[in-house]
């Protein structure tokens, strides 16, 4: 099977489309071209475990990432149980193996632990596009994307939008995929991976403005200097921080995308007026 996303075509081996998420399902394609990424599903009853030729490069509670001659290898964990599910190896041919516990099959439908394995934002970084978190909103075939910290109000936000803003809904309650075009330009596309808001659609817009948001109790757009959108963004953008080049080029990344978009600060509450403040200063 093959998935799209942006113009990024992987493709998964050895895994019955059956317990996949249906999220990452919706990018199924036909496509006859060379993917750029493939992925091979082993299920056994053991899992493979690097050996002392590899390098531990970074540990937290889910994961623990191992390095050797710029592959990586990734232990995967539930840290609600600490157990072991599955592991992440790259190897010499291209191709990455991906072992999961056969125990663990019916936990392969649950779109954060399917995509846990196909670590795509390290793929994604290396054709410069990066994961926002965010809620995704089309309006008037642009997009715009709510940013900031969990629990700041981005989906509250997003369906105040759809409900008194015209042309507009939601492509994706939790994040994007940020791509940029040859004009310079970039796109927002739409991701497999939905959070609590279930919203997951197969959609791409040209990024009309990023707001990134704060709870107030008067609504207030505010331009930001080119330093302040480059931190907002990134403790948003996905970077894995272990990697130092991956991570410099990030920056670099991140530098040109802060520069090149629209990018505001809006302060508001969550009135019906709170969606058209913020669309009048967007027009403007």
């Amino acid at each position: 099977m093959k998935i799209q996303i942006a113009d990024i075509l992987l493709e998964v081996l050895g895994i019955d489309p059956k317990i996949m998420p249906p999220n990452t399902l919706q990018f199924a394609v036909e496509d006859s071209r060379p993917a750029d990424v493939i992925y091979r599903f082993h299920a056994v009853n053991e899992l493979p475990l690097p050996d002392d030729t590899w390098t531990r490069l970074y540990q937290r509670e889910a994961i623990v990432v191992y390095g050797k001659d710029g592959m990586e290898q990734r232990l995967l964990i539930d840290p609600n149980y600490h157990a072991l599910y599955g592991v992440y190896r790259e190897g010499n041919d291209g191709v990455i193996d991906l072992f999961y516990q056969e125990a663990f099959t019916e936990s392969m439908r649950i779109d954060t632990i399917f995509n846990s394995f196909l670590s795509m934002e390290r793929h994604f970084a290396k054709r410069k596009c990066y994961i926002l978190h965010c809620a995704f909103l089309a309006y008037k075939n642009q997009a715009i994307l709510f940013s900031g910290p969990s629990g700041i109000g981005k989906s509250t936000h997003a369906d105040l939008w759809c409900k008194y803003i015209d042309q507009t809904h939601v492509v994706n309650g939790d994040r994007c995929l940020i791509s940029p075009q040859s004009d310079g330009t970039y796109m927002a596309n739409g991701w497999p991976v939905s959070g609590s808001s279930g919203i997951c659609h197969v959609e791409q817009y040209p990024i009309k403005a990023i707001v990134f948001m704060q709870q107030a109790k008067e609504n207030e757009v505010s331009t930001l200097n080119l330093m302040q959108r480059f931190r907002m963004l990134n403790t948003q953008i996905t970077i894995n921080h272990w990697n130092v080049d991956a991570t410099q080029k990030a920056m670099d990344w991140l530098l040109e995308l802060a520069s090149n978009v629209n990018i505001v600060s809006y302060a508001c509450n969550m009135e019906p007026s709170a969606p058209k403040t913020l669309a009048e200063a967007l027009e403007r």
